[in-house]
C-alpha cells in the first residue's frame, strides 16, 4: 500500500502535468480551431478578429516556458531568489 504522502505527492504532480498540457495546449487549439471554422463558413468570425486570433498562436511558446517555470520548484526558488 501507499502512504498517504506519497499519494499526495503523486496528486500534485499529476496536477503540474495537467497545467504543463493544458495551457499550451490551449493556445495553440482554441486560435487554430476559430482560424479554421473563420475560414470554413463564410461571415461566421471577422477578419479583424482571425487576425488577432493568429497572433494568440505566437504566445503557445510564452505559455510554455511560464508554465514551466511556475510549477518546478528548481526554477521557482531560484526566480524567488533573484527577485
Amino acid at each position: 500500500r501507499r502512504s498517504a504522502r506519497s499519494l499526495l505527492v503523486v496528486r500534485k504532480s499529476l496536477a503540474v502535468l495537467f497545467v504543463q498540457l493544458i495551457v499550451p495546449f490551449s493556445l495553440i487549439i482554441i486560435p487554430a480551431t476559430l482560424m479554421f471554422f473563420g475560414l470554413a463558413i463564410p461571415d461566421l468570425i471577422s477578419f479583424e478578429t482571425s487576425l488577432s486570433v493568429f497572433y494568440v498562436i505566437h504566445l503557445h511558446s510564452v505559455g510554455h516556458n511560464i508554465i514551466l517555470l511556475s510549477v518546478t520548484s528548481a526554477y521557482r526558488k531560484t526566480i524567488v531568489r533573484f527577485v
